[in-house]
């Protein structure tokens, strides 16, 4: 059922490409009929290849439990809703089937209002409300309906078709649909979205045909208590309590609640988001407190822009480089100290398809816990598209940047393409391996990275513009930059002096809405001593 669908023209442009060089490798006046005829063979073999290739099977990278991390990955189960549907018709009226059938009726709703879109289902797998109600679909009434649709007199050619899809496809788990509410209070945490909108479907402004019920609010409120969050939990329970409709669901969502304050009470820490201000038993009714990350993601609490001395903050330069002699590039300058600049276009279309053409299927999620996004390396070999834009990366920064097999020819890494759904974000962090602390024992205090030496720069490119959401947040300065597709972001992680320069913590902001593809290259130290010389002026 997921097929990775490699497109035909892009397949006969590079087929194209490998056909003249090696037609131009055959000589120029001898064997001229057997050049023409293997121009002409050539020119078919590529198309039927190509043909092959855009409808042949290929090894789906979809893991099991973890499709609300990838939500794109959820366009499979969209097309399978389809066969679900016809199956359940089949069936007499039951409860799951009415859950179900109305459910999937606010999917086929809003995908009928977006179908002039370029992408209409990306209303669906890109909205966190419809990606955790089409999760709870499948997992919470089609098992039961797929037990009855099994049972004689139900099992329809319908069903058949079903059973066949089902044997290639990755179906959403336990672990999604709770994953899927985490994410719900993620973004209600950190951007402070009113519960009471999101119960009625509604994101910042833009309005959805999903409704919550008190099941569903319980459940975001306990996905926030797993994961710490104490007050945004005590919320929920407040909000699904308002909507108890009898004395039985009353009493049980006010023992959750009562849980709930006992523990944020008990391990009570006044420096951490994750509590109210102040104790409940203190005060019953209080609002969220916010990080400064929070704060920053929300874009309430910008210092503007930190420029002083040097260039216009928006200008045009060729950065010293003759390579953009005759096509300059637009900088707007972030900061002026620490130096944050905003390259615009720096990508052009093509160069952002290529990119996403060479790692859409092939992304790995990311394991480590500050983060929700998934990756893939790319070495300069991969593409002439990768191996171009990394020579402007050295124009641009005026640093070596060449990727090596030791420390001795290292002066880069590989780029790495990130993708982040609904709810992806990147936690504060610092892009260094070991500069930013004194810890000896730091894993990544390794004797390759020591002799690299560490990350002095990094420049970020944004593949696409987000809906809502994913902007690059630098908390220490209160400056936020929104993804902007083609342009490329630029900073030193280090001073002059070798040492970290902690003004440049920063995070990736939760996706609320679409979805963010970014591609990062890290230079590193060592090798570009003569291109940025040190000193030992511990401001510079």
């Amino acid at each position: 059922m997921q097929f990775l669908l490699l497109k035909i023209d892009t397949c006969l442009f590079f087929s194209q490409i490998v056909l003249r060089r090696l037609l131009h490798s055959l000589p120029t006046r001898t064997g001229m009929a057997r050049h023409n005829n293997m121009a002409a063979t050539g020119q078919v073999v590529a198309i039927l290849t190509c043909v092959w290739l855009r409808f042949m099977p290929v090894a789906a990278t979809a893991v099991k439990g973890k499709l609300h991390t990838f939500p794109e990955h959820l366009r499979d189960v969209i097309g399978f809703e389809k066969l679900v549907v016809d199956a359940i018709g089949s069936l007499p009226e039951s409860e799951e089937a009415s859950l179900y059938l109305q459910s999937h009726e606010w999917a086929v709703t809003d995908t009928e209002a977006a179908a002039d879109s370029d992408e209409p289902d990306e209303v669906i797998y890109g909205n966190p409300l419809h990606v955790y109600a089409l999760i709870k679909r499948m997992v919470l009434y089609w098992k039961p309906l797929r037990k009855t649709l099994l049972g004689s007199p139900f099992h329809t050619e319908a069903m058949a078709k079903v059973q066949e899809a089902e044997k290639t496809l990755i179906l959403p788990t336990d672990e999604d649909l709770v994953g899927a509410a985490q994410t719900i209070g993620l973004l209600q945490h950190v951007y402070l979205l009113q519960i009471s909108h999101l119960q009625q479907g509604l994101i910042l402004n833009v309005s959805s045909s999903v409704r919550l019920d008190i099941w569903d609010c319980i459940r975001v409120a306990q996905g926030n208590e797993a994961l710490g969050r104490l007050s945004a939990s005590y919320l929920w329970y407040r909000h699904a309590l308002s909507l108890a409709s009898n004395v039985d669901m009353s009493a049980h969502v006010s023992a959750l609640m009562e849980s709930v304050r006992v523990k944020h009470d008990t391990t009570f820490k006044n420096s951490s988001d994750l509590y109210f201000l102040e104790k409940l038993a203190k005060v019953p009714d209080q609002e969220l407190r916010s990080s400064s990350y929070s704060l920053i993601c929300r874009g309430s609490d910008e210092g503007g822009r930190t420029s002083q001395a040097g260039p216009p903050p928006c200008h045009v330069t060729t950065r010293g480089s003759p390579y953009f002699l005759l096509q300059p590039l637009r900088v707007e300058v972030i900061s002026g100290d620490p130096e944050i600049i905003l390259f615009y276009n720096f990508l052009s279309d093509n160069e952002v398809k290529v990119l996403l053409q060479l790692s859409q299927d092939k992304m790995q999620q990311d394991d480590h816990p500050s983060r929700q996004s998934h990756h893939m390396l790319l070495p300069n070999s991969t593409h002439p598209v990768v191996e171009s834009l990394s020579r402007r990366v050295a124009y641009v920064t005026h640093l070596h940047q060449y990727e090596g097999t030791d420390h001795t020819n290292t002066a880069g890494e590989q780029l790495k393409v990130r993708y982040y759904g609904t709810g992806g974000h990147l936690k504060p962090h610092v892009d260094t391996y070991f500069r930013h602390s004194n810890d000896t024992n730091n894993p990544l205090r390794t004797p390759m990275n020591l002799k690299i030496g560490d990350r002095l720069a990094s420049l970020v490119f944004y593949l696409n513009d987000v809906q809502a959401g994913g902007a690059t947040a630098f908390y220490n300065l209160k400056l936020l930059v929104k993804p902007q597709k083609g342009s490329a972001l630029f900073w030193h992680n280090l001073k002059r002096n070798g040492e970290y320069d902690r003004r440049l913590d920063h995070g990736g902001c939760p996706i609320i809405l679409g979805k963010k593809w970014l591609a990062i290259k890290w230079i590193r130290e060592h090798l570009n001593f003569l291109r940025r010389p040190c000193t030992t002026d511990p401001e510079a």
